[in-house]
């Protein structure tokens, strides 16, 4: 119960006359985590004309600016904001030293800089960022233990650290700076329990948002389980920032017909920020059922996002659309938007690029059954296998086949068919430059990993590192790093 009180009045009442979290500024943090940006802003432009003294305010500003930028990409507004980022820290740095905010407040900015910094290249600034960020939580949680914030970030920050990219891992070592994903995950989770715990229910969406995050880039795609699904599914159709995460958690655990439901009905209004990545989204809900409508939401994507990401992709999965409606006239003339529009910096963006400028045209049936797949319309895909199967195969078509089916038996249960099929990918495909035999090595490792052979899982961890392709390299062999950093977890922990 003394914890509980500790955290109401740190962070209701404020312990100092420099940060208080008054009904202003949790107005404006409300409108903020549900996307009224331009509200939000309002609200604190107010606060910081009635209480001048108040520095929670500048806090605010920066996680609005985050946001927008988080969303939208868009480059200019990034240099224009990024001149903010001294003139915060600089009075931020004028606080109390003995409140839990004053660290944690300068550690928010750098951390929200960190990861936009990232998402426009400049990893050097990111790791500065985190290192601050990174020193300045973790003295703050021996000084403040109740202190609930400090958990949401500091667990955040554990995360973080294993995304630096491996060309900079040396810094994170010599800076001896550790975290793993178990680690992080578990200290996000006690977060909204303790929100729920204080009734604090106002903090729960921002941590969800995080969670969401971690399960979407780190957690297993074998694991079935969603953390806080009620609160995801109670929220996500009224807050558009965790329809945004929750759709993109169900599109990975392949239950598109909840996501679609989640996007078509997600709050709309001027009062939110523009946010075309979720018409992306719903395209490629419509995709995966083979709908043709798809290419309304993502014609309306391209034509309004001013940020370079998924553009490449965007036009590709246009295009498929098109091919799979037979129209190949039109799937080669929208594969030449690729060539010219967006840039190729993910690694979906890379493979776009790639298929445009091979100029070949994709086995229309497989194509299906991975759009089929991806949506989790199981024995749909199965039913295009089935006929597949007795059709003439060049050897790339073999090779895919052999994945393809091993992918659906594996998400619809039925794990001795698809050890079978995941085998005969890696046997059939080590020296392809495609990425099915090293993502079956990593499915593969999966599976045996959550039946709990964890030699077995380790081999074909190994296995994924060892193996070379041009697609998807990143990811997979991230997710198989993480895989081997949960069994040595395991072990230890027995």
């Amino acid at each position: 119960m003394r914890q509980v009180i500790v955290i109401f009045l740190f962070l209701s009442t404020g312990l100092n006359a420099q940060y208080y979290f008054n009904d202003n500024c949790k107005q404006a943090y409300n409108n903020l985590i549900y996307l009224k940006l331009d509200k939000g802003k309002q609200i604190l432009t107010k606060e910081k004309s009635h209480n001048p003294d108040n520095l929670y305010p500048y806090m605010l500003e920066n996680y609005r600016d985050f946001l927008y930028l988080l969303i939208t990409e868009e480059e200019d507004e990034y240099d224009v904001l990024k001149e903010n980022i001294d003139t915060r820290l600089d009075k931020l740095e004028t606080g109390d030293k003995s409140s839990p905010y004053y660290r944690y407040s300068i550690a928010q900015v750098n951390i929200q800089w960190s990861m936009i910094r990232m998402k426009f290249k400049d990893y050097f600034s990111a790791l500065m960022e985190l290192s601050r960020a990174y020193r300045l939580l973790t003295k703050n949680e021996e000084e403040f233990p109740d202190f609930l914030p400090n958990k949401l970030a500091l667990g955040f920050m554990h995360v973080l650290i294993g995304t630096v990219p491996d060309n900079y891992k040396w810094m994170t070592s010599l800076l001896n700076y550790e975290g793993t994903v178990h680690q992080g995950t578990a200290e996000v989770i006690d977060y909204l329990n303790l929100c729920q715990q204080s009734n604090q229910d106002y903090l729960i969406p921002e941590g969800l948002f995080f969670l969401t995050f971690i399960q979407i880039t780190f957690a297993p795609d074998y694991s079935d389980r969603l953390l806080f699904e009620n609160e995801l599914d109670s929220l996500s159709y009224t807050n558009l920032l965790l329809s945004f995460a929750y759709s993109r958690l169900l599109h990975k655990r392949g239950r598109n017909e909840k996501a679609l439901d989640i996007l078509l009905n997600r709050p709309k209004g001027t009062d939110y920020l523009s946010f075309y990545y979720l018409d992306y989204l719903t395209g490629i809900s419509y995709l995966y059922k083979l709908d043709p409508i798809a290419r309304k939401y993502l014609n309306q994507f391209v034509s309004n996002f001013k940020g370079k990401n998924f553009i490449k992709e965007a036009y590709q999965k246009i295009a498929w659309s098109y091919l799979i409606d037979g129209d190949t006239n039109a799937y080669f003339n929208t594969m030449n938007k690729v060539l010219i529009y967006g840039e190729d910096n993910s690694e979906s963006d890379e493979i776009a690029l790639k298929e445009a400028e091979a100029k070949y045209l994709p086995n229309v049936d497989l194509l299906k059954v991975r759009l089929l797949f991806d949506g989790g319309y199981y024995p749909e895909a199965d039913s295009v296998l089935k006929i597949f199967s007795t059709k003439e195969k060049s050897q790339d078509e073999e090779l895919e086949f052999l994945y393809r089916s091993a992918r659906v038996y594996h998400n619809w249960g039925k794990l001795n068919d698809a050890i079978d099929f995941y085998k005969k990918t890696i046997s059939k495909g080590s020296d392809s430059k495609k990425y099915f035999a090293g993502n079956a090595a990593l499915k593969l490792a999966n599976i045996y990993e959550t039946s709990g052979n964890y030699p077995n899982s380790r081999k074909y961890y190994k296995l994924c590192l060892e193996l070379s392709f041009d697609e998807f390299e990143k990811s997979i062999h991230q997710r198989a790093k993480a895989g081997l950093k949960r069994l040595d977890d395991l072990e230890n922990k027995d």
